[in-house]
C-alpha cells in the first residue's frame, strides 16, 4: 500500500522545482518501508516454514516412536503368546499321554475281567457238576439206607469221611 503524496511546489536556490526531489525521497522512503515489510514477511515465512518443518519432524518422530512401541508390544505379545502356546501344547501332550495310559489300563482290566468271567463260568460249571454228583450220591445213600443193613451204609459213609480227612 503505497501512499502518494501531493506534490509540493518548491524551488531551490537555482529555481529548479523540488517536487521531483521530494517524490524521489518519498519513493525511497516507500521503497525502504516496502523492503522492511518484505524482509519482515520473509522472516515470518521462513520461521513459519521452519516451524512447519519442525512440527512435521516432530510428528514424524512421534509416529516413528508410536510405530516402534507398537512393534515392541506386538513382539512382547507374540513372545507371551508363544510361551503360553508352548505351555498349552505341553499340557495337551501330558493329557494325551494320561488318556493313552488310561486307555491301556482299561484294555488290561477288560482282559482281566474276561479271564475272571471265564474262571467264574468254569467254577459255576464245576459247581453245577458237583451239585449233580451230590444229588446222585444222596440218591444212592438213600437207596442204601433203605436196605436192612444200616450198619453197612454207616460203615461206607464213615470210610468216605475218613478218606477226605
Amino acid at each position: 500500500m503505497v501512499k502518494l503524496r501531493k506534490p509540493i511546489k518548491k524551488t531551490d536556490d537555482a529555481g529548479d522545482s523540488l517536487d521531483e526531489y521530494e517524490d524521489d525521497e518519498a519513493g525511497q522512503k516507500e521503497r525502504k518501508k516496502e523492503d522492511a515489510i518484505t524482509q519482515q514477511n520473509t522472516i515470518q515465512n521462513e520461521s513459519s516454514s521452519a516451524d512447519t518443518s519442525c512440527s512435521y519432524l516432530l510428528q514424524c518422530d512421534v509416529i516413528q516412536h508410536h510405530f516402534t512401541i507398537t512393534l515392541i508390544i506386538q513382539r512382547v505379545l507374540q513372545d507371551g503368546f508363544k510361551q503360553e502356546l508352548a505351555k498349552e501344547r505341553q499340557e495337551n501332550a501330558r493329557l494325551i499321554k494320561m488318556a493313552q495310559d488310561k486307555e491301556e489300563l482299561i484294555g488290561k482290566l477288560k482282559e482281566e475281567i474276561d479271564l475272571l468271567n471265564r474262571d467264574l463260568d468254569d467254577i459255576e460249571d464245576e459247581n453245577e457238576q458237583l451239585k449233580q454228583e451230590n444229588k446222585t450220591l444222596l440218591k444212592v445213600v438213600g437207596q442204601l439206607t433203605s436196605f436192612e443193613k444200616p450198619d453197612l451204609v454207616k460203615g461206607i459213609l464213615l470210610q468216605g469221611k475218613e478218606g477226605k480227612n
